[in-house]
């Protein structure tokens, strides 16, 4: 069996090839194995790292995770793992500056990540604090997955990031593929700051845009840890959100979630031109229990404009400050490439 591979270096390129990763017997309910199901390339500590031109197949868990790295190189990569597979996360970026993922294609489990941006999970992200930051994802291809997501794990901070020219394809996929997705909770801390989601489209996808500060506190039943207030550090800031330019087609569940928490809202959220059909609901802004006491749900503050099918009345509180665009995001990288 593939035990996946973990190097801590100051440079890596890996290019051409093929690895199955093997995980088949870790996503058994019935099997119990003793240890956690490793990553497939893991890579820790590298100035300069270049990922190109491979096909990875059926990893028990992360299929590629570089980690306290900069200088990150990822294109052209081909990952699949299959409908029921469990924790397999395409790409997870993890406490990385400078990075680039480009003219890649993922499929992975149902209820995955396609593509993830984390910075360290609780009191260990905190403490180590490094941040996930200047960060383009552009040209990509998701054929399986739940989502392109920033969190849950912010707690070392996340910034200046941008995802553009994505293409949710979840029509071969009888569950669908794709939302967009800003996720936290109460315990990660950190702050999330400058996000862009752009010129996305989707077919047959899970939801269009899903912005909730509730991870890990269930629907219907709650959970004892989301249910109070926690300290300062524990409890997450999100601000400067920007999802424009998207077009879904083919909704298999609501159009999409808002709801951050009471004690700390959404801040500066911008939802601009976005058409969404095929859904069997619209948006919610009380999804969770516990969930946003606000009168109208939401806890999010921002501006909505040529939203199709409009958002319920008061789920984004209108603000004064000047709308921030986020321009700048992205394009030093572009540049450098």
């Amino acid at each position: 069996m593939y035990s996946g591979v973990t190097w801590r270096t100051q440079s890596a390129t890996a290019g051409g090839g093929e690895i199955h990763g093997g995980g088949e017997p870790w996503w058994s309910e019935d099997l119990k194995l003793p240890a956690h199901p490793p990553n497939g390339i893991h890579l820790v500590n590298c100035n300069g790292l270049d990922i190109n031109n491979v096909y990875l197949r059926n990893f028990p868990r992360f299929a590629i995770r570089p980690q306290f790295s900069r200088k990150v190189r990822i294109h052209n990569v081909d990952i699949w793992n299959p409908p029921q597979s469990v924790g397999t996360n395409g790409i997870v970026i993890d406490s990385c500056r400078d990075v680039v993922i480009s003219d890649s294609l993922i499929t992975t489990g149902d209820k995955e990540d396609a593509i993830a941006l984390k910075s360290g999970k609780d009191e260990f992200g905190r403490s180590v604090g490094k941040a996930t930051e200047d960060v383009l994802v552009t040209r990509c291809e998701v054929k399986g997955g739940h989502a392109v997501s920033v969190g849950s794990e912010t707690s070392g901070g996340i910034r200046n990031v941008k995802f553009s020219g994505i293409l949710f394809d979840g029509r071969g996929n009888p569950n669908g593929a794709g939302s967009i997705r800003v996720k936290t909770g109460r315990g990660r801390g950190g702050v999330v700051d400058g996000v862009i989601f752009e010129n996305i489209k989707g077919y047959n996808v899970v939801s269009a845009v899903e912005l909730y500060m509730w991870f890990n506190c269930g629907v219907l039943d709650g959970n004892a840890e989301c249910a109070h207030e926690m300290s300062q550090v524990e409890t997450p800031t999100v601000r400067n959100v920007v999802v424009r330019n998207v077009e879904m087609h083919g909704v298999t569940s609501n159009v999409g979630i808002i709801e951050g928490l009471p004690e700390s809202p959404f801040q500066a959220v911008t939802l601009e031109n976005i058409k969404v059909d095929g859904q069997e609901k619209g948006w919610t802004c009380q999804h969770f229990h516990p969930g946003c006491t606000w009168p109208a749900g939401g806890c999010a503050i921002g501006t909505a404009s040529k939203v199709v099918p409009s958002l319920p009345d008061s789920c984004l509180q209108p603000y004064d400050n000047q709308k921030w665009s986020g321009e700048e995001v992205g394009r030093k990288l572009l540049m450098d490439d």
